[in-house]
């Protein structure tokens, strides 16, 4: 068990935190996309606005505050992981470094709060395109020109029970990526106690 400063040293733990709430899916957002996620991640983390400059970075390079600019790469990869993942999983470490300064990096704050931010950026629907701007209306041809615009079409109330399937369906499928996890863990567990045993099995009276 980690220290209240310690790392936690369960990878597993990032699995069951954050990493399982994605599906395996690794969601790339467009460049504009990217920068208003990057702002309402940190709204979310601090509870106010940045206040300096949001850019665009490219590369390797983090997304992290570097001299009062907060800069966001859309498609950093880190490991196992990319685009929004990345993004959030870079500013949960910048946040953990200034709201805990006296934590390890991986310490269960940070975890806790990486969790925090994936699930209000997948509540949000931004791993749908729920960033993306409205397309603009066309233009009208010229044979249109001085008519009333026609009225906007009414817009449609969602659907709740499609709504609540499509959340069931995607809660079913996290809980059977875990367990399909959880299979291949418990068979290579028992593997290891099964030669552990016959390795010494005089000295373990079996």
């Amino acid at each position: 068990m980690a220290t209240r400063k310690g790392s936690v040293r369960d990878a597993d733990l990032w699995d069951r935190m954050v990493n399982s709430k994605f599906g395996g899916v690794q969601p790339i957002l467009s460049p504009e996309e990217s920068l208003v996620a990057a702002r309402k991640l940190y709204r979310h983390a601090f509870g106010k606005a940045f206040p300096g400059e949001v850019k665009l970075t490219t590369g390797n390079r983090y997304t992290w505050v570097r001299r009062g600019v907060l800069s966001v790469n859309p498609d950093k990869r880190e490991g196992h992981t990319r685009g929004l993942r990345s993004i959030i999983h870079d500013l949960s470490h910048f946040a953990h470094s200034r709201l805990n300064p006296r934590d390890a990096p991986h310490s269960i704050r940070q975890a806790r709060l990486e969790a925090k931010l994936a699930k209000f950026a997948l509540e949000r629907g931004w791993h749908e395109g729920g960033l993306a701007k409205p397309k603009p209306e066309p233009i009208q041809s010229s044979d249109k020109i001085g008519q009333l615009p026609e009225p906007p079409p009414a817009k449609a109330k969602p659907d709740r029970v499609a709504e609540r399937y499509r959340k069931m369906v995607a809660r079913r499928d996290r809980w059977k990526a875990a367990a399909e996890r959880a299979t291949r863990l418990l068979a290579k567990a028992e593997a290891e106690v099964r030669t552990y045993e016959r390795r010494h099995r005089d000295r373990l009276g079996i």
